[in-house]
């Protein structure tokens, strides 16, 4: 398990064992609660079974426990409720046939209805906290911009490498006798969520990743139609995933399932949604395994093309999962069991992804706004 389990516990902890006034400050965990409150009311509602299956998994003072039957709980409830999200998205509610998704069969009133719900449960959840003029410290929880530009272990974007290229800077300008910040040589690979310092490079502010990630919507404004509003919601995607703010890796899948939608109407696409999605896929196994093998998906894919340089490129860069696969799981353990550079595996996997995630990025924006 990753550590969202620990995270979870320690919500349910902190809503059913404090008073509401306490949720959005409670610090006692590196894991502070920082979901908006609508999601901490739903904790609070699972923790009033949870007291029913083991009552010390809500001590907030139990950092990191884990007890059989905190974890079948918290296994339980999470299919549980995915099985409700299931049915109600199977009920498709504003159409007057459920089955049916023409426009013409659209229901206006259950429209409305639906909004004035979801405004209503928007309204209540955020009401106590609106009252108790706490809506300042939710939203510093909810933007934790004192967190860092990285998140702690390196979800595979820009920053990736623009952490990694700091590195690298780091080493030549020691070598050269140059100075460095040496708080800013340790404030990178240290591997704990907070402020992110660069040594060599400039300095990156929250404000210029929101105006990087403000990108792609121009073609759709455009041109409005379903592979156009695809293509767009792809790119956002991309846009938020490799240059927001304190990214988690987990958010590569809000690229790669709308990306599948599409993944077959060329070679092109498909191409790149092949380095898109290995690279995507792999860049998640340190959150669930320690060893992993290493599965290509191109088993089931055309033939690739490899009359060219670029495609030889893309052939050798997703071969180079097998060695990545072997140094992180076999080599390094070995060449370092005395539990020395730790950090390295991680590095090396975000790195690596983050060269296909960025390759696939650029290709697919030459895609779509190369197309009619």
């Amino acid at each position: 398990r990753s550590t969202d389990f620990e995270v979870h516990r320690n919500w349910l902890a902190i809503t059913h064992s404090l008073p509401v006034s306490e949720w959005y400050y409670e610090n006692r965990s590196e894991w502070t609660l920082d979901y908006p409150p609508f999601f901490a009311w739903f904790e609070w509602f699972l923790s009033q079974f949870a007291s029913l299956w083991d009552k010390n998994m809500l001590n907030v003072d139990n950092l990191d426990y884990a007890s059989d039957e905190t974890i079948y709980f918290q296994r339980t409830t999470v299919i549980i409720t995915e099985l409700v999200l299931f049915y109600a998205l199977k009920r498709h509610y504003c159409f007057k046939d459920p089955g049916s998704q023409d426009f013409g069969n659209f229901s206006y009133s259950n429209f409305i209805i639906l909004g004035l719900s979801v405004m209503s449960i928007f309204s209540l959840s955020f009401g106590p906290f609106l009252y108790m003029g706490q809506l300042g410290q939710v939203f510093s929880r909810l933007f934790p911009f004192k967190r860092g530009l990285c998140h702690a272990y390196w979800a595979p974007n820009f920053w990736a490498l623009y952490s990694f290229m700091d590195r690298v800077l780091i080493i030549v300008f020691r070598q050269l006798g140059w100075g460095l910040n040496d708080i800013a040589t340790s404030s990178v690979t240290r591997g704990l969520v907070g402020d992110v310092s660069f040594a060599v490079l400039p300095q990156v502010p929250a404000k210029t990743t929101f105006v990087i990630t403000m990108a792609s919507l121009a073609k759709l404004w455009r041109y409005p139609n379903f592979k156009n509003f695809i293509g767009s919601t792809i790119l956002c995607g991309y846009s938020s995933f490799l240059f927001g703010w304190h990214v988690h890796e987990k958010a590569v899948l809000l690229i790669m399932i709308p990306f599948g939608l599409i993944a077959t109407e060329s070679l092109e696409h498909f191409r790149t949604y092949i380095i898109l999605s290995i690279s995507g896929l792999f860049s998640l196994f340190p959150l669930l395994f320690k060893a992993t093998g290493f599965k290509s998906e191109s088993r089931t894919a055309p033939k690739p093309v490899t009359s060219t340089f670029v495609h030889l490129l893309e052939n050798v860069y997703i071969v180079g999962f097998v060695i990545l696969q072997f140094f992180t799981g076999v080599v390094h353990q070995i060449a370092f069991s005395d539990g020395k550079y730790q950090f390295i595996p991680l590095l090396a996997t975000s790195v690596y992804c983050a060269i296909g995630i960025v390759y696939s990025w650029v290709r697919f924006t030459v895609i779509y706004f190369l197309e009619g």
